[in-house]
């Protein structure tokens, strides 16, 4: 994931590296502004306090059938997460412990389930950043239903 250096706001945007498709990351918290950081591995934090809740997507509507990322968390400091994950088989929310450090997640589908949108939101003291954003079986987005012909 290539994260858009230095931009700020409620969303901010990243590409992934083989496709060069656009990911969005929309904060989800109320009065979260979130950067974005591209030294070394890609991140995205909140400005001036924890990130308590995020959601990421591709921009134009794009699926994908793979994903992992990493939670970092302050040393010493520990907290639970909500994952929810949204796509073609409904949703899907796991609830994890946090520890210090690295708190990696990952998910892939099957049977031609595709994943549209994945959310985090965590109680206790949130997390640094997200950071090392991987997507991979990315589809093109599903066509709109055909409109059929008026009847004449």
């Amino acid at each position: 994931m290539l994260i858009v250096d230095g931009l700020t706001g409620q969303t901010v945007f990243g590409n992934t590296n083989n496709t060069n498709t656009s990911v969005s990351f929309l904060a989800s918290g109320a009065g979260e502004t979130l950067a974005g950081f591209a030294n070394g591995q890609a991140r995205v934090e909140a400005v001036g306090s924890p990130l308590d809740s995020l959601r990421f997507f591709l921009t134009n509507g794009e699926r994908f059938g793979e994903v992992e990322f990493d939670l970092h968390k302050a040393a010493g400091d520990t907290g639970t997460v909500a994952v929810t994950f949204f796509g073609s088989f409904g949703t899907e929310t796991r609830t994890f412990d946090l520890g210090n450090g690295n708190n990696w997640f990952a998910a892939r589908t099957d049977g031609g389930d595709l994943i549209t949108a994945v959310a985090f939101d965590t109680s206790g003291s949130g997390v640094d950043d997200i950071r090392q954003v991987r997507l991979g079986a990315i589809e093109a987005a599903a066509p709109p239903p055909a409109v059929p012909e008026p009847a004449s």
